[in-house]
């Protein structure tokens, strides 16, 4: 079977932006799936091994200090001579993917086709990338991808690309055991490893469900920041029995399951949200430190919701949250209100 490697980020949310192009760039190269090689594993790529066009899928695990080093530079050789003994149509290095561990997988590898872009300009990028993608002016995550290949259709997907279609079969069950008998609205708190500094404030999540009083809410996420912030939501809210904590307490594929059927996701940039855009879901992103031209969820008509702060956004393009993190207030995400997003919310249509 004739492959492509793919050498990508760990995010789920970032796999969104990817995944339009797959096709096509299968399709460029004569090949028939995508191995991928990801840095860490992430609890969101259980839905990548249920994609049909993925094939393999390899962790690099990163580790920098003491013998975690030592056990990684082992990993890193032994998933080099995999990728020389591998005979790939082609190597694709994606934008998220400029570090040098993944440039010199691509570089030593015995494969003549090494597709990238030139997002700096130092001599490992130059010498591991030999098919550069020219990045124009391009600012979003999605339309730097969609470049790696013609013709991706990225706004014609047709369906849920990670969910295997007998898990839909699971939604009335899902349903009935977390006791969702209303429409309900997802509230995506996620935002990847310590990415508290992403978060809108628990006091407006808890405001916006205290002024949705038709809906049932849903919150979900991963992760000891996201589990801490849901826990700050519900404590809150003056109905509790309104909305049900599901962080960390449904496997991915459950959770996806639960979003396509929502009536809408609300959340900050995260991956639940760039999922929901994914599978035409009416999504509502918030955001504040980071950038929606380049992380938002720019599929399906998703909406996004942002304040007009000089000092955002403070993620630049270096993709650096460093500011973030030590910005003492954070009011680009406060100045956002729950009323605002409350208005931006599609109306329940009339079931009687």
């Amino acid at each position: 079977m004739k492959k492509i490697l793919y050498l990508g980020p760990s995010g789920i949310g970032d796999w969104c932006f990817i995944y339009p192009s797959l096709k096509a760039l299968l399709a460029k190269y004569d090949a028939e799936k995508v191995d991928l090689i990801i840095p860490y594993p992430n609890a969101g790529n259980e839905l990548l091994s249920h994609n049909e066009l993925i094939g393999d899928i390899h962790y690099l695990e990163r580790q920098f200090r003491g013998f975690g080093l030592i056990r990684y530079l082992f990993r890193w050789l032994k998933r080099l001579q995999a990728v020389r003994e591998g005979h790939y149509q082609a190597v694709v290095i994606s934008f998220l993917s400029n570090q040098p561990d993944m440039l010199l997988l691509a570089r030593l590898s015995s494969c003549h086709q090494r597709v990238g872009i030139h997002t700096q300009t130092n001599w490992l990028q130059k010498s591991a990338i030999n098919r550069p993608v020219d990045a124009g002016d391009e600012q979003s995550r999605l339309t730097l991808h969609q470049r790696y290949a013609p013709e991706p259709q990225y706004q014609l997907l047709a369906s849920p690309p990670f969910m295997p279609s007998h898990k839909m079969d699971d939604v009335t069950r899902l349903l009935q055991q977390h006791k969702i008998t209303r429409p309900y609205i997802v509230l995506g708190v996620g935002g990847g490893r310590n990415a508290a500094w992403r978060f809108w404030p628990a006091s407006h999540y808890a405001e916006l469900v205290n002024l949705g009083a038709d809906f049932q809410w849903v919150i979900l996420g991963g992760g000891g920041d996201d589990q801490a912030q849901a826990q700050k939501i519900v404590r809150r809210i003056s109905q509790q029995e309104s909305v049900i904590n599901l962080v960390d307490k449904t496997s991915m594929l459950d959770a996806l399951a639960l979003i396509s059927q929502a009536h809408a996701v609300v959340g900050n940039d995260s991956g639940i949200a760039n999922l929901s855009a994914v599978m035409k879901v009416p999504t509502l992103a918030l955001y504040g430190p980071t950038s929606a031209a380049l992380t938002g969820p720019a599929l399906n008509g998703a909406m996004v919701l942002e304040s007009e702060l000089p000092c955002r956004p403070c993620f630049d393009n270096q993709m650096n949250p460093e500011k973030a993190i030590r910005c003492p207030d954070r009011e680009c995400l406060k100045h956002i209100t729950p009323q605002q997003v409350y208005n931006r919310l599609p109306p329940l249509k009339n079931t009687e």
